[in-house]
């Protein structure tokens, strides 16, 4: 499926219901980020690099053309990259059909429990009785993480399918059960093997597509403002163990007081067929709790603690801070296996004249080492001063510098700038007034 049988496809359905006009909405944001490369000891260049990132919606009444396109490119030669289009979606979507279905058709994000990440294909959204009941499946070409696709070709070795059933109570209450299988295509290779009269030769290895293929079961209960409750199981049918387990609870003691609590068990992911299915692995139990006061209605602090439990050794986590509507101050704690930890984060902003202007000022601080009494403790800083302009709904300027000091660098010096611009017309490309 290509892009350009998708932008065809739309335009053709675009002009059949061309009665109307169409809305076309979107965001168009450049960004800059520039920072000193040390080549050698006190030689350095300045490396600016450039983003930008488009989101545009074309639609009319129930159909409309999704995109999210990003590009990245260095202003200079110091990385040796041209620069790199990338398609994060681009799909037709049709909504309503029949009054219950929703059809989408190209490139596409998925979250649908177990199933998540971006599908080259085709996608179909259900509801029923009431909207008390939504059915989700899809399939098509699978898209690895640089956002590329092999497209229909070899589908057999490189595709995805899968689908969720949600029940749902008008309290907010949920429960579904999701199901997902993937392969991807690994690359072929030539590698030396002994032939019948052992003379080595080159031979052509195709190694077996990864397969992960899961299924899993989320809930979540929501009937009222003071108790919430969630559990999420996920298992891997080719493996045959459990993935995950999650339990979580909030409860609202009084107006000022909500408690917090979770337990998660975490099996290391790794996919059929793959290498380093043949390593042992061990899982990962933590526990957290966690406790909110609200001080006045603008202050709230916080607290969390967490434990750690590996096979054979532990590790604990302390959170404590103040969030107010300017900022928050914040302290954060680790020791035990995952090593020793202790930072500081300050961030503050205010807005001037309705958010017209609004700088912001932060500090952080971060003492560690891997290993208690092996190794000296490590400190990092990092300051930034930034500043944000709208002087129009449709129009943001954004600009930060940033300071760094660590270990490696006594003084890391960056600045990141961005335009961005929201715009919503209405057109009638297609109507038959524009043709007159």
């Amino acid at each position: 499926m290509t892009l350009r049988l998708i932008i065809l496809t739309s335009l053709l359905m675009l002009s059949h219901w061309g009665a109307t006009a169409q809305t076309v909405n979107g965001r168009f944001s450049t960004s800059f980020y520039a920072w000193e490369k040390f080549d050698t000891v006190n030689v350095s260049k300045v490396v600016p690099r450039a983003f930008q990132t488009l989101q545009l919606d074309i639609s009319h009444g129930n159909v409309s053309l999704q995109s999210f396109i990003t590009g990245a490119m260095n202003l200079g030669n110091a990385l040796g990259d041209d620069g790199r289009v990338r398609v994060n979606n681009l799909f037709l979507r049709w909504k309503n059909i029949g009054g219950h279905v929703e059809t989408n058709l190209g490139r596409m994000p998925v979250f649908a429990g177990v199933g998540n990440g971006a599908v080259d294909g085709i996608m179909l959204k259900a509801r029923g009785f009431d909207d008390h009941v939504a059915l989700v499946t899809y399939g098509g070409a699978n898209v690895l993480n640089n956002l590329t696709s092999n497209g229909a070709t070899a589908l057999d070795q490189n595709f995805v399918i899968g689908g969720q059933v949600i029940g749902m109570t008008s309290g907010g209450s949920r429960i579904s059960a999701s199901y997902v299988n993937r392969h991807v295509e690994r690359e072929s290779y030539t590698a030396i093997r002994p032939d019948s009269l052992f003379n080595p030769i080159g031979v052509l290895i195709v190694p077996d597509s990864r397969s992960q293929q899961i299924f899993g079961l989320d809930a979540r209960y929501a009937e009222d403002n003071l108790v919430s409750l969630y559990g999420r199981y996920d298992y891997d049918i080719n493996l045959q163990k459990s993935l995950r387990t999650e339990l979580s609870a909030s409860l609202e003691a009084t107006n000022k007081i909500a408690l917090s609590g979770r337990f998660t068990y975490r099996q290391p992911y790794l996919p059929y067929n793959s290498y380093f299915t043949i390593f042992p692995v061990s899982p990962v139990r933590e526990y957290e709790g966690g406790i909110e006061y609200a001080v006045s209605p603008g202050l709230r602090s916080f607290g969390r603690v967490a434990y750690v439990q590996y096979t054979d050794d532990a590790s604990r986590r302390l959170s404590v801070g103040l969030k107010t509507d300017y900022g928050s101050v914040s302290y954060s704690g680790t020791n035990g296996y995952a090593g020793q930890l202790s930072s500081l984060d300050i961030i503050a902003m205010y807005p001037i004249h309705n958010y017209l202007l609004v700088p912001a000022v932060g500090f952080s601080f971060a003492s560690y080492r891997l290993e208690e009494n092996v190794a000296p403790k490590e400190e990092t800083y990092a300051t930034l001063i930034g500043i944000a302009i709208r002087p129009m709904p449709t129009v943001s300027f954004y600009s930060q510098l940033q300071l760094l000091r660590n270990p490696e660098v006594s003084r890391d010096l960056r600045w990141f700038g961005k335009v961005s611009y929201w715009f919503n017309q209405t057109l009638g490309l297609f109507s038959k007034e524009s043709q007159r």
